[in-house]
């Protein structure tokens, strides 16, 4: 897949991405205004967040190396032969998630407690009662994973992002319908509710594209195998990743209330942006370059992945800006109804702005772990998630002492840094063609730039002090926005030239 090609499907992806983002920002926004930030959200955000701090790591793991081996088999022996290993990958994949759901239900009790120490006894009984009800849907969630995997290596991007919107819209409905009484039994059920029908969805779109085929019940193959060995790091660096979080909820249960509700609404902000523009791309690049790697084509390779990783810092620079320094507007345009008063915007917005420093950095090491898994490697990333994760908990706990709610997101966003440079440095030693140094002076363009629109940022938050949050936020985005691109195309930014020329030829048509 050309180039030009995959940042045409990535803006369409992500543009469904940005309408579903924008239904969850309203399920979010309902979700505070109905529930506030209190100890019964705290529950719920943690019984939330627990499978899904617990089972994307496994979904993704296996869904990511099935990927990688039904591209590479559907190449060498064909599409029927693909479609078979497939439909045994299926059928392995949901039965270990049945089984791992019934064993996540039973330790329950035993694992909220560590999870939030911090709880006071009412919450956490009311914390390990969700949670029950939440591991239940282990199986829904791997059939998710899975069919986007197929549909993704169809080049079927936006049945994801469809079945995304859906889910929102379901979540809501159930809301606005049974929950003014506060009862987040009810918002339990109705997310279980909206993954069933994002499930649905999915299973539609795979039937229309995809043929199962059975042609014998030996399931433990060489590929099976293959995909299941090939998970096992990944597995490892995905649970040790999302470590990170658990470690941010138990630092923030010590905090005070409202803290674990404060990081729950601050990660489904910074999820519209890791949605919008990271997963986009690194889901349209990853079959490109599993492609490329099975065709020895490491030209094409460390092309297609270095122009969109820079086009990803690209887009990323300016929102990190806007983000940091905007972050009170936006959580008070968001969230401020209801119960959601003053403190819990100050907590949610102090954690917003120190988040937003890792946006960048997790662009890159969630495209350079594509890289990674697209020829084999699944190890090196798994190495460098037990470093990400060790500098973490040493930055927040540290941090935390002295800044609070602060110190959690900032000790994110620096182990971050860290590790994705030691990541990068990791792709370059292993393939020679991949060379940061070729992008130096882009890199470089764009750090001027950042620098003179933070400038021009805190002269805009200062003049336009007196105005609403909307006002400010919208104009000094704007201004900000500006400021950034004017700069690249003075700097001849070859990003923003092609950007521009696209954008001419549309209007000229």
């Amino acid at each position: 897949m050309k180039n030009k090609s995959l940042i045409k499907i990535t803006i369409f992806v992500a543009g469904i991405s940005v309408i579903g983002k924008l239904i969850g920002f309203i399920r979010e926004a309902i979700i505070a205004a109905y529930f506030g930030a209190n100890n019964l959200t705290d529950a719920y955000f943690l019984a939330r967040n627990m499978p899904a701090l617990l089972f994307p790591a496994v979904c993704n793991s296996i869904s990511t190396a099935f990927l990688s081996v039904f591209i590479s088999k559907v190449f060498r022996d064909g599409e029927h032969e693909g479609n078979k290993f497939a439909t045994k990958a299926l059928i392995v994949t949901l039965t270990i998630s049945t089984i791992l759901s019934v064993f996540a239900f039973l330790i329950t009790p035993y694992i909220v407690p560590i999870f939030a120490p911090g709880f006071n006894a009412e919450t956490e009984r009311i914390a390990i009662l969700l949670t029950k009800i939440t591991m239940a849907a282990f199986t829904l969630t791997m059939a998710q994973y899975m069919f986007t995997a197929i549909l993704n290596s169809k080049k079927l991007f936006y049945s994801a992002q469809i079945s995304g919107v859906l889910n929102n819209i379901f979540i809501i409905i159930i809301i606005l319908a049974f929950g003014r009484d506060g009862d987040v039994q009810i918002l339990t059920w109705a997310t279980i509710g909206g993954l069933f029908v994002q499930v649905i969805i999915l299973l539609f779109f795979t039937k229309k594209a995809f043929s199962f085929v059975i042609d014998d019940w030996s399931l433990f193959t060489l590929d099976i195998k293959k995909m299941l060995k090939l998970s096992g790091p990944i597995l490892l660096g995905n649970s040790i990743v999302q470590l990170s979080q658990i470690v941010d909820k138990i630092l923030a249960s010590g905090l005070m209330v409202g803290a674990v509700s404060a990081l729950s609404y601050t990660n489904s902000l910074s999820s519209i942006v890791t949605s919008v523009f990271i997963v986009s791309l690194s889901t349209v690049l990853y079959p490109a370059l599993t492609e490329n790697a099975s065709r020895n084509d490491y030209d094409n390779f460390s092309k297609n992945l270095m122009q969109n990783l820079v086009l990803l810092v690209v887009v990323l620079v300016p929102i990190s800006i806007v983000t940091y320094i905007y972050s009170n507007d936006i959580i008070s345009i968001v969230y401020s109804r209801g119960k959601f008063d003053k403190v819990a915007v100050h907590l949610t917005s102090t954690a917003l702005s120190y988040y937003s420093i890792s946006f960048v950095f997790i662009a890159i090491r969630e495209v350079i772990n594509r890289g990674f898994y697209a020829i084999g490697d699944t190890k090196t990333p798994m190495k460098n998630g037990v470093i990400s994760v060790g500098l973490n908990i040493i930055f927040s706990i540290i941090l935390t002492r002295y800044m609070g709610i602060g110190g959690i997101a900032l000790g994110s966003s620096i182990a971050a840094a860290l590790s994705s440079y030691i990541l990068s440095k990791s792709l370059q030693r292993k393939i020679e063609q991949v060379r940061l140094s070729q992008y130096l002076e882009t890199l470089t363009k764009i750090f001027i730039s950042a620098l003179i629109t933070i400038f021009i940022a805190f002269i805009a938050s200062a003049a336009l002090k007196s105005a609403g949050s909307i006002t400010r936020f919208v104009f000094a985005t704007f201004i900000s926005f500006s400021v950034y691109v004017s700069a690249l195309y003075l700097l001849k930014c070859n990003e923003i030239l092609y950007v521009i020329r696209r954008l001419r030829k549309k209007v000229s048509k």
